[in-house]
């Protein structure tokens, strides 16, 4: 899957398809509670969840590295160059 079909996906979808294919990265703060980045392929998906709803609130994708700035302190680049 590109970029671009997972983009055209409904959310449902887009939710499954992160949860069953791709990877964890980490995870950031936001005003409403938490973003979890993961890798899809060649390109991020970032879900956005509300805590006070208690569920997810959006879904992005991006290949830029530039959207990975809020992230970098956190990418344990170690485990992803050496997997268990």
């Amino acid at each position: 899957m590109d970029l671009y079909e997972f983009i055209a996906l409904d959310m449902e979808k887009k939710a499954d398809t992160v949860w069953y294919h791709a990877t964890y990265l980490t995870w950031r703060c936001w005003e409403k509670g938490k973003v979890n980045l993961y890798a899809l392929e060649d390109f991020y998906v970032e879900v956005y969840y509300d805590n006070e709803f208690n569920c997810v609130d959006d879904i992005r994708s991006f290949k830029s590295i530039d959207c990975l700035d809020g992230y970098l302190d956190r990418i344990d680049l170690f485990s992803l160059l050496h997997p268990e």
